[in-house]
């Protein structure tokens, strides 16, 4: 149902049920919460991403297996998947969304959920659940709210439009829009910039970003914070390169540089 490869540091989840659009059932909550926690702990990992197999990234979730529950089974499903997204949001590696294809309804929130969203140019996006007649009901609409202004999150699920990556793009839903030709490896290129950096830096910037909007703490705190984040880490105490190695490959890339120039 999921597909895992690890490589080079970066974890990737391909969502495998092309016939139905990769529309996400029981055993794929199931395999997608595994792997997320197996992932967190793994020193290997430094980056996940999230993709579907085929022309679809994610249909969203599978009314066939959703249908066939009572009202109390569907409430009981549905706080698993909202914690399961309320966990990728949360993640403490940077999560990737590398939508091959479209999304729509669940297969939005999932995306929302991730701290990046890539696209190519013939991707389609919306949040169509109004259309059928309910609401976003794994989380998504607050993770809109986040990225986009209240005006443009509002209309699009008020309106449930599908909207290209290239509005999304505009908007500020879409990070980044690659070529349609070899969509993975340019998304690879893309997150081996992080991926090769220091896992501990990595960690700690993402608790600084997940503080960043936290109103329990007042801006002087969260610098604090931020400040102690950063001697954790200082000199490598963490694991990670001494600061003489990390200055003097600094300073021998920009000697290059100027080299280079002459």
């Amino acid at each position: 149902m999921i597909k895992t490869e690890i490589i080079g540091n970066i974890g990737v989840l391909t969502l495998a049920r092309p016939w139905v659009h990769n529309a996400l059932n029981f055993q794929m909550f199931k395999e997608l919460k595994y792997y997320l926690e197996k992932w967190r702990e793994d020193q290997d990992v430094k980056v996940i991403v999230l993709t579907g197999e085929g022309e679809s990234f994610c249909s969203g979730g599978d009314l066939e297996e959703f249908s066939q529950l009572s009202k109390e089974e569907i409430a009981d499903c549905f706080k698993q998947i909202k914690d399961i997204l309320l966990a990728l949001h949360q993640y403490p590696k940077p999560t990737v969304a590398a939508l091959n294809g479209t999304a729509v309804g669940g297969g939005c929130e999932l995306a929302s959920a991730c701290d990046f969203r890539l696209a190519h140019p013939a991707v389609q996006l919306g949040f169509v659940q109004i259309r059928l007649g309910i609401t976003t009901g794994w989380g998504g609409a607050n993770y809109l709210f986040k990225l986009l202004s209240r005006q443009k999150a509002l209309e699009l699920l008020l309106s449930g439009e599908r909207i290209s990556s290239i509005e999304a793009y505009k908007l500020g839903l879409i990070d980044k829009i690659f070529p349609t030709e070899d969509f993975l490896r340019h998304v690879l290129a893309w997150c081996r910039r992080f991926a090769c950096q220091p896992l501990d830096a990595i960690l700690l910037y993402k608790q600084t970003a997940q503080q960043a909007d936290d109103p329990r703490f007042t801006l002087s705190q969260k610098i604090t914070l931020e400040v102690e984040r950063c001697l954790k880490v200082w000199g490598g105490q963490l694991g990670g390169p001494s600061l003489s190695a990390v200055n003097a490959s600094f300073f021998t890339k920009k000697q290059e540089k100027v080299v280079g120039r002459v």
